[in-house]
């Protein structure tokens, strides 16, 4: 049998090049996904490189050079995923013997009771209205609103069918993709900026809670901002996070938040979002220095999941570190937590996390010890207001 980190190594090599993929390796990798994919995804160490699999994925599906079958199944498979990994409609094997039989006795009293003039479980069509495309009444299946078969009420004058179906119970909502949460994020904030309104606010992110995991509704807000809002204030993108996140009873929870920002982190690594928006970090930093202030992030958590943000091999650094993006996001995230306080009690949180400035920084700019070059702290200090970790040197 085959071990579950063979099946990650199978799939970084069919999605080696997301850029020029090969249409008959994308093919094998759906293949393969669909059939480990649920397995590979129930494990929690997995899902950051699941994730990471899957912003490949739809990078590809997005190629106009492949294929529309290839990219129309690359599509099936990231709908498979956020449904649960639950087929639209479930794939008929072979029948048993005693299947067989069962479904010849079943139409042979079908058979017998039409003959006899009784009720019969087929139409006046002669067929088995559900393969006919027919609801129970003969007609075309009605939609309800969720996207789903609805009953249909008998014709007026008709009586109730002794044969009719039983209401069923409404659908549960559909997952939002995650192109229709970014959507919905955007309207949310647009809305929010207009008006002011923070119980309207409230409101409209706990509807998105009935649509999408608290985790992605919190790593949303601040990509959308990135990529979807260019010239935001960000000090309103902190105020909305402020009160989403923090109080007594915060329509986002904790763990939520903490998940969240190691998705976010995560995201932002994986994607190269410092690519298309250089001050990234520091915009990113400033809000979850603002939460590491206000009690709903604990420094080290955040410290932390930037390192880890992004490995690809264990022991390796993520990155986040290795594009030089890590030492200013945890910088900024220590100059907001010491404009929320003071230089001293940012240096007693940072001493207390038992973590050094010098893993933030690229392997090329440390030496065989770890150590970042002197100058690049230095830089790192001035930049970001840190004297109380990083004094200046002696003149």
């Amino acid at each position: 049998m085959l071990t579950e980190k063979i099946m990650h190594e199978c799939i970084k090599k069919l999605l080696a090049n997301a850029e020029a993929p090969k249409q008959e390796e994308l093919e094998c990798l759906v293949k393969l996904m669909s059939t480990v994919g649920r397995q590979l995804d129930a494990n929690p160490k997995a899902q950051m490189h699941m994730n990471a699999y899957f912003e490949r994925i739809c990078m590809c599906s997005r190629n106009t050079t492949l294929e529309s079958r290839i990219r129309f199944t690359l599509q099936d498979l990231i709908d498979l995923r956020y449904n649960g990994w639950v087929p639209r409609r479930e794939v008929e094997g072979p029948k048993k013997i005693d299947q067989i039989h069962a479904d010849a006795h079943r139409d042979g009293a079908n058979r017998a009771r039409a003959a006899a003039g009784g009720p019969n479980m087929r139409g006046n069509r002669g067929g088995d209205y559900r393969s006919a495309g027919l609801d129970a009444y003969g007609g075309p299946p009605q939609r309800d609103n969720w996207g789903g078969a609805a009953s249909r009420a008998p014709a007026a004058g008709g009586g109730a069918s002794a044969f009719a179906p039983a209401q069923p119970a409404p659908p549960p909502a559909k997952k939002l993709s995650r192109e229709e949460l970014e959507k919905r994020v955007r309207g949310t904030l647009d809305e929010y900026f207009s008006t002011g309104d923070k119980a309207e606010l409230s409101e409209s992110i706990k509807e998105l809670l009935g649509l999408s995991e608290a985790t992605q509704v919190f790593e949303q807000i601040p990509l959308v901002a990135i990529s979807k809002m260019r010239g935001v204030d960000w000090s309103l993108i902190t105020e909305v996070m402020m009160h989403l996140c923090g109080g007594d009873q915060p329509t986002l929870p904790k763990p939520a938040v903490q998940e969240g920002t190691r998705s976010l982190l995560n995201t932002m690594g994986v994607e190269d979002v410092m690519g298309d928006a250089p001050k990234a970090a520091d915009w990113v930093g400033g809000v979850l220095g603002a939460l590491v202030s206000a009690g709903v992030l604990p420094l080290k958590e955040v410290a932390t999941a930037t390192l880890e943000a992004a490995v690809e091999e264990e022991g390796e650094d993520g990155q986040l570190v290795d594009g030089g993006s890590a030492w200013k996001l945890v910088g900024a995230v220590l100059q907001a937590v010491a404009q929320n306080s003071n230089q001293a009690q940012m240096s007693k949180q940072w001493k207390e996390t038992g973590l050094h400035l010098d893993a933030f920084f690229p392997s090329f700019e440390r030496d065989e010890a770890g150590k970042a070059e002197a100058h690049r702290l230095q830089a790192m200090s001035e930049a970001y207001d840190l004297q109380g970790i990083v004094p200046k040197p002696d003149i």
